[in-house]
């Protein structure tokens, strides 16, 4: 498996942060990305789903906080404003009826992005 530092704009994610903490060790970064499909991709993404459904605004400011550092480590740029908007808006008690609309707009963003680390492993 090469894990090859991509631009930015050829995906939606890009592995250069990652290869610059991992000084571009391979397994390193197969371990990360196995963590983030895991645990970020997975765990995260499904209970964060399910605290929105459950309107538990805590818990969705809790998910949302801890999965913006592993968004900003792959670069997913284009989610990486969005989920500090969940965040934000479920921390401040505002606009909650925002956040199902940006939560169903940045899942099919993330699904592709698992499906292209997944494709790496």
């Amino acid at each position: 498996m090469n894990l090859e530092v991509n631009e930015p704009n050829e995906s939606l994610f890009s592995f250069a942060k990652l290869n610059s903490i991992t000084c571009g060790d391979q397994d390193a970064m197969r371990h990360f990305n196995q963590v983030f499909i895991e645990e970020t991709l997975s765990l995260d993404l499904n209970t964060l789903k399910k605290s929105v459904e459950k309107k538990d605004y805590a818990e969705v400011n809790r998910v949302a906080h801890k999965m913006k550092s592993s968004i900003d480590l792959y670069c997913i740029d284009s989610v990486s404003e969005e989920i500090r908007k969940i965040e934000d808006l479920a921390a401040m008690d505002e606009e909650l009826d925002k956040i199902p609309e940006i939560l169903s707009n940045i899942e099919p963003k993330l699904a592709r992005v698992r499906e292209e680390i997944t494709a790496l492993l």
